[in-house]
């Protein structure tokens, strides 16, 4: 018989044995996104490290489950800052051998009900695109994938670039006018596109383009971290391409936003654009470059395929009870 209890820092070496193990069946399924198995440390330092705030953070937890003595499973669970989900299952594990027999639900249930009493109204969590027994699983238990994190090398050839009836070139203050209309078109067009999300967009700034005017001050300023691209017909900017060199994410490259207006689309601008952005972070040693997709963006992530781009991680968010009441 599984019984289910909050962890305690004495269960640190049964949940690193168990994460551990979950590690290596992740590795095995995942040949995308090298630097994700690239260690820095050893595995047991790492887990350490990672747990080591939970056990004296009131807004995390940790529940084991054991069968009889033996730990099958943990679940991580915080209360964050909601950006925009107020809660987050951080890590999921269950032994090989358990898997499919209940363990992840039990767990799954426990940790939705500590969010609940947290007065979360929204949980997130991610899961690796390769694990579709995982995704099976929380599909099944009411999460609605939201966002798409791929992956791919800066440095190695996407397919052949269409000619285009303009130039690309690096963006400065001068361009900011234009650059605002363009960054507040991918704002609404997303906030259309996410049906599942609402909390994404729910508390919008009162004043949208002032705010995303002072987000632009840093691209004009950190020129070696950060860069603005921009698709320049001669007359006008009709698309554009934020990216920017990461200490800890995904990937050291980060693609944050790609557009192009809707007259010039199926014209090789996004792959022009792209392709200056890859080329920059393969200039600034950043070897892999990331990017999320809305899951409801199906022309985006046909493009992001063509570019070389693959699915490493999927976003999953579900309402919690008190917000479905």
């Amino acid at each position: 018989m599984v019984q289910i209890r909050r962890a305690a820092v004495r269960d640190e070496p049964a949940i690193s044995r168990l994460w551990h193990d979950h590690a290596t069946y992740q590795r095995s399924l995942e040949r995308v996104w090298p630097r994700r198995w690239a260690a820095t440390e050893p595995c047991e330092r790492t887990y350490a490290r990672l747990l080591a705030p939970v056990w004296d953070d009131p807004q995390q937890a940790v529940f084991i489950a054991e069968d009889g003595s033996q730990p099958v499973g943990f679940v991580h669970v915080a209360l964050v800052e909601p950006d925009p989900s107020p809660a987050r299952i951080e890590t999921l594990v269950v032994a090989g051998s358990e898997r499919g027999s209940g363990v992840e639900r039990a767990l799954m249930e426990t940790a939705l009900c500590w969010c609940v009493e947290g007065q979360a109204d929204e949980v997130v969590l991610d899961v690796l695109a390769a694990d579709t027994a995982a995704v099976w699983f929380y599909e099944q238990q009411g999460f609605n994938r939201v966002l798409s994190a791929h992956y791919r090398p800066a440095d190695t050839p996407g397919t052949e670039l269409r000619p285009a009836p303009g130039t690309v070139r690096r963006a400065g203050a001068a361009d900011e006018a234009a650059v605002l209309r363009m960054w507040n078109a991918v704002r609404r067009f997303h906030r259309e596109l996410e049906p599942h999300w609402p909390r994404r967009w729910a508390n919008p700034p009162p004043d949208i383009l002032s705010w995303l005017a002072q987000a632009l001050q840093a691209y004009w300023q950190d020129t070696e971290r950060k860069v603005i691209f921009v698709y320049d017909t001669g007359h006008e900017l009709v698309g554009f391409i934020r990216v920017a060199l990461m200490d800890s994410w995904l990937s050291p490259g980060q693609v944050e936003s790609l557009y192009v207006r809707d007259d010039h689309r199926s014209q090789g601008v996004g792959q022009v654009l792209m392709a200056q952005a890859l080329a920059w972070c393969a200039a600034h040693e950043a070897a892999e470059v990331g990017l999320h997709v809305s899951a409801s963006n199906a022309g985006a992530a046909r493009l992001y395929a063509r570019l070389g781009f693959r699915p490493v991680l999927h976003t999953y968010v579900r309402p919690l009870p008190a917000a479905m009441d």
